[in-house]
């Protein structure tokens, strides 16, 4: 469950990152570029229609916003990925993952309980130390992209690779 940037955001991104090199890592690829809000993990298609049915409740409740692609991190305690953070209205986005999350519950939907911290996955450190790794942050850290407006939530599915697919289900517009 996420948002995908605009197509501009995007191709901005993939214009940047060539500046910094990701020798070492494994990029994940524009296609897959999403922010995730809430990760289900393995859904069949019966809860599948218990998702759609909190998120078009939700999104009908729920105004787009802006927000931009900016800085650098990671994610896991072992570097397992290198991403890009957010600006702009960071508080609707915060608020809007925690009304996903809430509505997953309230449907009985489990999913990744970790907090939320917004981000877009460009790579996986494979062969880099850590070192590396934070020179990269460090490098993501003066990228500040276009701003896009938030406009839709996407549920995806996942298809493990190398590389993963990420498959939209379904789209929701934002309304409010």
């Amino acid at each position: 469950m996420g948002l995908r940037p605009s197509d501009a955001a995007l191709a901005d991104l993939a214009g940047y990152l060539p500046r910094i090199g990701l020798d070492g890592a494994r990029p994940t690829g524009r296609q897959t570029w999403h922010l995730t809000l809430a990760f289900i993990g393995e859904l069949d298609d019966r809860r599948v229609e218990d998702v759609s049915a909190a998120l078009t409740a939700l999104s009908r409740t729920t105004a787009g916003f802006a927000l931009r692609l900016a800085g650098g991190t990671v994610l896991g305690r072992t570097s397992t990925a290198l991403c890009v953070g957010t600006d702009g209205d960071t508080t609707a986005l915060t608020a809007l993952a925690e009304r996903v999350r809430t509505g997953l519950r309230r449907s009985g939907v489990p999913f990744d309980e970790r907090p939320f911290k917004p981000h877009l996955t460009v790579a996986r450190p494979k062969d880099l130390s850590p070192a590396e790794v934070q020179a990269k942050v460090d490098a993501l850290g003066g990228y500040n992209g276009p701003s896009w407006r938030a406009e839709k939530l996407v549920l995806y599915r996942s298809h493990p690779g190398p590389p993963v697919r990420y498959e939209a289900l379904e789209r929701f517009p934002l309304r409010g």
